[in-house]
């Protein structure tokens, strides 16, 4: 996250209180991606991406994992079911 200069982790609070400050009124803020968390995770612990390499350090998988993680996306997303953690936070908000 460093070669990408990414240094801040979303909460839900982060996009609240810009929205907030912008004059919109939250409708609904969740995180995204939950089912992504666990093995990110995993694979940086195992294989740490090197030290001042500007790329990421997830590459393009097998197709049958890119169907599955777009199932579990799809049905996270159906189902609204993400609100404790994910990769990214998403949030819906209108103008009063």
């Amino acid at each position: 996250d460093e070669p990408l200069h990414q240094y801040l982790r979303d909460a839900k609070s982060t996009p609240n209180a810009v929205a907030r400050a912008a004059g919109l009124e939250p409708i609904k803020i969740r995180y995204a991606f939950g089912h992504l968390m666990a093995p990110a995770l995993i694979r940086r612990k195992i294989f740490p991406p090197a030290k001042n390499k500007v790329s990421t350090d997830l590459k393009p998988s097998h197709p049958l994992i890119n169907q599955t993680l777009s199932f579990l996306g799809r049905l996270e997303s159906r189902m609204d079911m993400n609100t404790v953690m994910g990769t990214s936070v998403i949030g819906y908000f209108r103008k009063p």
